[in-house]
């Protein structure tokens, strides 16, 4: 029996593609019967564990397609080639059995040499191998079709826009960096599309590299930057763009800090649709998770204005997530949406795609303080809504009211977990270092600023 490990990020078709691979040239084509099963199970912890196990015959099969024996007799020989004689030191004669058949001088062995240390090794050696090769195949992790990227363009963060590719059939890739193992980061990867017509340039494109972001995480776009460094813009159609806002004249931030993310047509353009990706995320835990976000609505909007929530599992083929959000469904200013991703449970890498549609130039579409979390039907996003718990913030601690006897968790933006306690009574207060925390406590989630 043999069983391995295989990288979790791996899609099951291409477990299943090099798993194939590689026990027809190990072991079916030496003449061995596998049975073999990929197991997509997940650890004590929640996480997933992608393993193989094959079950191998020791013993060969004889041209008749019968078993053979497991063990073979080899005969000591003497110089002349000869069998060597088993001598009965009373007879001084050869040696009968007691169907009166002589000895000879012998040692049994395996039939093959299936059972070795040896192969054992050159196995592993040799599975090893195979996945870093499938490995080299995949950016960030995770198994993407050439003929998926077919984007118009692709932008690094806020920044200048670069023509990409469509339709690619075959390409190699050049990595720019490659980042710390503890960084999530923007790098730049050549691509050169073979083609009938032979190979064009290279296209300068931008991927994320390195660990995906825990769950929970928040993105509040605060003064008009970025809590993760690996947000890009895609311009699918016409002129519609994503970019950073610190407060305008035409929408007033959702909170304190100014800032949010809008999808606006250039002045004299005719609208079009724009994706804003986010950084890769870990949904490796089967536990449902959820997306809470506010969008500005308004009536003065194209009744076409919407927002559609997506996702993706390969790095290229988007799915929506939910219905698209109206922008002009009769209500006015920031309004909370939640939605559902269990469809990403169980998947160590995942990427969420905002996909707004502008149908004129006068359209836009604006949103703030997203939050990914565990949690459905939450009462608010922000502090001192007088909805259930409330919080806020003062020099080097959180104000917790409401809250007597509930779980109180504080999470920094980036998704690491600063405190997590229970209230003990109705006004409490817990101390934390200078900065932005996601909390939590009961069902209220609120963004709070630590002075």
């Amino acid at each position: 029996m043999l069983k391995a490990s295989l990288p979790n990020e791996w899609s099951y078709e291409l477990a299943e593609e090099v798993v194939r691979d590689y026990v027809q040239r190990n072991f079916v084509d030496k003449g061995m019967c596998a049975d073999w099963a990929i197991h997509d199970s997940e650890n004590d912890k929640g996480q997933r564990n992608l393993h193989i196990h094959v079950s191998l015959t020791m013993r060969p099969l004889t041209k008749k397609g019968e078993w053979g024996a497991q063990q073979k007799k080899i005969y000591a020989l003497d110089e002349n080639g000869e069998k060597i004689s088993v001598i009965d030191k009373k007879t001084g004669q050869q040696k009968v059995d007691r169907q009166n058949r002589k000895q000879w001088k012998c040692h049994t062995a395996d039939s093959t040499d299936w059972n070795s240390k040896e192969n054992a090794k050159m196995w592993r050696k040799d599975l090893v191998d195979t996945i870093n090769a499938a490995n080299e195949q995949l950016v960030h992790g995770i198994d993407i079709n050439p003929s998926d990227l077919t984007y118009d363009i692709l932008a690094p963060m806020w920044g200048m826009m670069m023509p990409s590719t469509t339709g690619l059939t075959t390409c190699s890739f050049e990595v720019s960096e490659t980042p710390a193992p503890d960084t999530q980061k923007l790098v730049q990867r050549g691509v050169r599309a073979t083609t009938k017509g032979g190979s064009s340039e290279p296209v300068v494109i931008y991927v994320p590299l390195g660990p995906a972001a825990p769950i929970d995480a928040a993105e509040s776009f605060a003064g008009g930057s970025l809590t993760y460094p690996t947000w890009t813009i895609t311009g699918l159609s016409g002129n519609a763009r994503w970019s950073m806002f610190n407060s305008n004249s035409s929408i007033t931030a959702q909170d304190d800090d100014n800032g949010y993310g809008a999808c606006i047509a250039p002045e004299g353009s005719a609208g079009g649709e724009g994706r804003l990706v986010s950084p890769v995320f870990d949904f490796s835990s089967t536990q449902p998770a959820y997306l809470h976000i506010y969008v500005y609505h308004s009536a003065s909007c194209n009744p076409g204005t919407s927002l559609t929530v997506e996702y993706t599992t390969t790095g290229g083929d988007f799915k929506t997530a939910g219905e698209p959000i109206m922008i002009n469904d009769g209500s006015e200013g920031w309004q909370k949406h939640e939605i559902s991703l269990a469809q990403l449970a169980g998947s160590r890498k995942a990427i969420l795609g905002f996909r707004a549609n502008l149908p004129d130039k006068d359209a836009v579409v604006a949103i703030d303080n997203l939050v990914i979390d565990r949690t459905s039907g939450t009462t608010s996003l922000i502090a001192d809504s007088g909805e259930s718990a409330r919080f806020h913030g003062i020099d080097g601690a959180v104000v917790i009211e409401g809250a007597e006897g509930c779980q109180f968790s504080a999470y920094t933006p980036d998704g690491r977990m600063a405190v997590r306690t229970t209230i003990p009574a109705q006004r409490h207060i817990v101390p934390l270092p200078a900065g932005i925390y996601i909390v939590k406590a009961d069902k209220t989630v609120a963004k709070v600023t630590v002075r």
